[in-house]
């Protein structure tokens, strides 16, 4: 056997594993459009327009701006690594269980990105 033989796994999904589905859609959700939302309000309100991304020097408050455009870029560049961690774990654990681990650090972290600034 060489090095790029192929080795196939099989994982058995049971009927709990909709809970992991249900919560990882859930949580993309909440990222994107909460997170959005408090992002295009920071904009309104510190008068920050398209297309910069962040605030420069001259707008009053451009480091509170700036703070919660990278809370919400940050929380979009994990998201991937952490719903990977997540899928994986629900294969070798109980599905609810991961499920709903899952579900409170979602929440905690949208509760931070809400109270952080």
């Amino acid at each position: 056997m060489g090095l790029l033989d192929a080795t196939t796994v099989a994982v058995e999904l049971r009927q709990d594993h909709g809970f992991v589905l249900l919560t990882m859609m859930l949580t993309i959700f909440l990222h994107f459009w909460f997170m959005a939302v408090k992002v295009s309000q920071a904009r309104k309100k510190y008068g920050v327009k398209y297309p910069a991304l962040y605030a420069d020097s001259t707008v009053k408050d451009a480091q509170t701006f700036n703070c919660i455009q990278r809370g919400h870029q940050n929380s979009l560049e994990q998201l991937p690594h952490f719903l990977a961690v997540f899928a994986g774990a629900a294969v070798r654990v109980r599905p609810p269980l991961v499920a709903a681990m899952f579900s409170l650090t979602s929440f905690k972290a949208l509760f931070h990105a809400d109270t952080s600034v």
